[in-house]
């Protein structure tokens, strides 16, 4: 041991000394060039240094330039690539600075810059794609539909075949300890039992390309540790009996902690013109309930993976289902979004703040979940940058402010409303290019000439109302100028001392009175109406119907809940649509029927319909000449988190739909 040492010890001082040789030499060489080298240096910038002058000088392009080139010879250097991508903004070169600003995203590893780029990337595609959106060039073209996945063909045949009926014991803590379906197929994420061994393997195929579509999507392409099972059963009576709550086609069941225990689903789609005249069902009762695969299992991930994202954070109450219906395969999302646009630029839609702040739901569901989708589909949009910026920000517990902030790359102060300004403008252009017109006669060619969604193709109806001259009082000392319509006797109308009432009962159905007009469509009515019973839940809705020319309810109703037992003004105003306003705030409306023909001398063109007991005084109506050009603002409030944006002063606008010479 001692003999190897000695061996080896003169090469090791060797080593030793021929690096104290080079350090001292280092030492030497330094003290000697570095001041001249440093000297050198200070006279000579570097490209960065030059390229950070001309760009805080204003000189964009020309920064543009030097820093490609610092790019190219120094690719770690990431201040020169947010420089670069800064300099293409500045320099007014979008789709440039687009991809810039996705190149340091993609290649930044620090959260900071990340967060910087997710925004500058949101806000430009938002630009980029409003521009495609608005061009001369592109407004007969249809939009992609962002949500439509692609997928491998599916053989329906036989997926409809229950091959088992012997469900297997239950090996799931609760609340999932139900029996299982017999064949399982184990993907990555899930466990997928049904009772078609097929369908297992069908089922797990679909729900790892919409969990892969969806970490990419919105998610930020983050990896998922989910393991979950996909419970399929045979029926809906399997379902039912199974934890599927009654009247639903699937259900996801959460943890407090936000990770999903499993999702749930059925085989056969269940056939709802069963009767019991026919004893039972037809023969489609038995096929595959091919809905279940291509939009409620989707659906159902989507809250999964809310969950899991959210974890314990809370979620908002308009997100998590408008996310889950935008990833149903069969919908139409932007048909959806044209039809909605026809309110929404009439300023009939929850301002954003108090939709954003709803605790429960609102009393005009429909229109609260019809919106919260269309909101999704304008951030998904914009691509996955814009979701996964909003997402990231309130599930960080951050308020919608900053949510909107940094899908729309804007300053947080007044995020919202400036995100609700551009979302009305989106759905303006909605309305022009994407609503069928053979579907819904509602679309004019004037809307598209405006920049301004709120005004041009809405006239302002209720300065309509208040303008009018012409009004005449409807005679209300007897029945003789009404009719009662309907089948349901017990809540016919009468009337003392001028007053209308109907002692119509909640659950009884509507109760309608016909009113006999010489005038027709463009028309107003106004009444004052006190509700009588209690007004708490769904019977108190008061309004006007359309009557047909045999005296029939057309179903065309427009109507509005009475909260309280103080007297209301009330406003119908009928022209292509049937619309109503209480105390000047509109609460519904409905496309009307085109009169036509013999079908003008209808005796009661218009009813009164209730839902409960009511009182209806100073009935009067008038035929409306012209419409009012006053010009319609945006209010900054609501009357209430439950009420749908309305307009300032007038309270709500109407589309120029016809002129003031009527249908």
């Amino acid at each position: 041991m001692s003999s190897r040492v000695q061996t080896q010890s003169p090469r090791i001082l060797h080593a030793i000394q021929a690096s104290g040789i080079c350090i001292v030499l280092a030492f030497v060489l330094c003290a000697t060039y570095l001041p001249a080298y440093a000297a050198t240096n200070d006279a000579t910038p570097s490209s960065f240094e030059k390229a950070q002058k001309l760009f805080d000088d204003g000189k964009f392009s020309e920064a543009v330039d030097a820093l490609l080139k610092e790019c190219t010879e120094n690719p770690a250097n990431e201040s020169a690539r947010i420089l670069l991508a800064k300099a293409y903004d500045r320099a007014g070169d979008v789709k440039q600075a687009f991809l810039a600003w996705k190149n340091v995203l993609e290649l930044s590893r620090d959260d900071e810059t990340q967060q910087l780029a997710r925004k500058a990337v949101s806000r430009i595609a938002r630009i980029l794609l409003d521009k495609v959106d608005t061009s001369e060039e592109t407004k007969d073209v249809k939009l992609n539909d962002p949500f439509k996945i692609p997928m491998p063909e599916i053989d329906w045949t036989g997926l409809e075949v229950v091959e088992d009926t012997k469900y297997l014991p239950p090996r799931y803590p609760p609340p999932v300890n139900f029996e299982l379906p017999p064949f399982v197929n184990e993907t990555k994420h899930f466990s997928v039992y049904s009772a078609n061994e097929r369908l297992s393997k069908v089922v797990g195929e679909r729900a790892e390309i919409y969990l892969d579509f969806m970490t990419e999507k919105l998610f930020g392409g983050r990896a998922w540790a989910v393991r979950f099972p996909i419970l399929v059963y045979s029926s809906v009576e399997d379902y039912n009996k199974h934890g599927g709550p009654s009247g639903t086609g699937g259900v996801t069941y959460g943890h407090p902690t936000g990770k999903t225990q499993a999702v749930i689903l059925f085989q056969l789609k269940p056939d709802f013109r069963q009767s019991k005249k026919s004893g039972g069902g037809s023969a489609s009762e038995k096929g595959v309930w091919k809905y279940g695969i291509e939009s409620v299992l989707p659906h159902e991930l989507t809250h999964a993976m809310i969950n899991e994202f959210f974890g314990a954070q809370p979620i908002p109450r308009w997100l998590h289902e408008a996310m889950a219906g935008r990833f149903e395969q069969t919908r139409d999302h932007y048909a959806q979004a044209a039809r909605l646009a026809r309110q929404v630029i009439a300023g009939e839609y929850f301002r954003m703040r108090d939709l954003f702040d709803q605790k429960v739901y609102p009393q005009r569901i429909e229109l609260f979940y019809e919106q919260s989708a269309i909101i999704v589909l304008y951030l998904f949009e914009a691509g996955p940058e814009a979701m996964h910026a909003f997402l990231t920000e309130l599930a960080a517990g951050h308020s919608h402010d900053a949510a909107c902030a940094a899908a729309l790359g804007i300053p947080e102060e007044g995020a919202v409303e400036e995100f609700e300004r551009r979302w009305v403008e989106w759905m303006r252009r909605r309305y022009v290019k994407d609503l069928d017109i053979t579907k819904d006669k509602t679309v004019e060619s004037s809307a598209d000439k405006t920049t301004n969604s709120l005004a041009l193709p809405w006239v302002n109806e209720v300065d309509t109302v208040s303008s009018l001259t012409n009004w005449r009082d409807v005679d209300t000392s007897s029945l003789a100028g009404f009719k009662v319509l309907g089948d349901n006797p017990d809540s016919a109308w009468s009337v003392k001392s001028g007053i209308l009432s109907s002692t119509a009962q909640p659950g009884q159905g509507a109760s309608l009175l016909g009113i006999r007009m010489n005038e027709s469509a463009p028309v107003a009515v106004t009444c004052d109406v006190t509700f009588l019973g209690s007004p708490v839940g769904a019977s108190n809705r008061f309004g006007f119907a359309q009557v047909d020319a045999a005296g029939f309810d057309t179903r065309i109703e427009a109507t509005a809940p009475l909260r309280d037992t103080s007297s209301h003004k009330v406003i119908a105003v009928w022209t292509d649509d049937l619309a109503i306003y209480v105390d000047d705030v509109c609460q519904g409306r409905y496309a009307a029927q085109t009169i036509k023909g013999n079908a003008q001398d209808v005796d009661y063109p218009l009813a009164l319909v209730s839902y409960g007991p009511v009182e209806v005084k100073n009935l009067r109506v008038a035929s409306i000449n012209a419409f009012s050009s006053k010009p319609v603002v945006a209010a900054n409030d609501s009357k209430s988190p439950d009420q749908p944006a309305s307009q300032e002063g007038t309270r709500s606008s109407r589309r120029r739909g016809q002129d003031s010479k009527g249908p």
